[in-house]
């Protein structure tokens, strides 16, 4: 559930025009103020408008090609990577130690995995969890292109079944990929069929000292990956840092509640996000 499916195209067939690059550094260097954001999402904009397909370029100090039209996350790390979770990226390199743990589930393309990559050392354990066929290539891709980075990509859905199991895919947004359902009423989707695995299974089956944080973002089923691990899985990988999306109407069983019931304490709450500590 770990290998590439295919070898990449070349790093590099994809070098971003000096149009699309001078507005890149235009847009990542603006500051987080009102008119700072504006600006940036100006040149954003304009940007996109000459973007028709994949670009190779470095993100949080790694090799990625990066396809910004069909996937929120991918446009955000390429354009104005300094808006793409601040405060979480900040907490993570604050925790992270060189020879760190860091689980990051539904790992989309790898921006995070990336993120946590740049701030340990090449003897850290990255897990990079991803179902979707199509974006779990992309990822072994990027990892790739990094001959050396401590990512290992696994495909498969974190859930509370270990077998099959039916995603519902956004066609207008890779990232919004959900076993529970799509979020945009404007994209059409496909239902495909991938395998899924308890995270006390995936963790236990792999030699791990502890997880030093671990980041879960899929898209309103994080209770079915949370609440069998915190009834299953040994309190010694209970991690101490996570980062989860925030979606309580989604959820069955309200994870920022489970979590603080296992002693985890709020840090921080963002637009889209809770960060806990325990």
């Amino acid at each position: 559930m770990s290998q590439s499916l295919s070898s990449p195209p070349q790093w590099g067939a994809y070098t971003p025009s000096v149009w699309i690059e001078r507005l890149r550094g235009f847009s990542s260097a603006q500051s987080d103020g009102y008119v700072g954001k504006r600006l940036a999402f100006l040149a954003r904009k304009m940007a996109l408008a000459a973007v028709s397909g994949p670009v190779d370029v470095d993100v949080f100090g790694h090799r990625m090609r990066i396809e910004p039209m069909a996937n929120l996350a991918e446009k955000r790390v390429l354009f104005t990577p300094q808006y793409f979770d601040p405060v979480e990226r900040d907490l993570l390199r604050r925790v992270l130690p060189g020879d760190g743990v860091f689980v990051d589930i539904g790992a989309n393309v790898g921006a995070y995995s990336f993120f946590a990559a740049s701030c340990m050392s090449s003897v850290a354990k990255i897990l990079a969890i991803e179902p979707q066929p199509d974006v779990y290539q992309r990822l072994c891709d990027n990892i790739a292109y990094n001959p050396g980075v401590p990512i290992e990509p696994i495909a498969l859905a974190v859930a509370d079944v270990d077998g099959p199991i039916q995603l519902f895919v956004d066609s207008g947004n890779a990232g919004e990929t959900s076993m529970r359902r799509v979020r945009s009423d404007t994209h059409s989707a496909t239902m495909i069929e991938v395998q899924a695995k308890p995270l006390s299974s995936i963790l236990g089956e792999r030699d791990l000292p502890r997880i030093d944080a671990l980041k879960i973002d899929i898209e309103g089923a994080e209770d079915l990956a949370l609440v069998p691990f915190f009834q299953d899985g040994p309190e010694s990988l209970w991690p101490r840092l996570m980062i989860i999306e925030n979606s309580p109407e989604s959820w069955q069983t309200n994870c920022i509640t489970l979590a603080q019931s296992k002693g985890y304490q709020v840090i921080a709450e963002t637009r889209l996000n809770v960060v806990l500590t325990r």
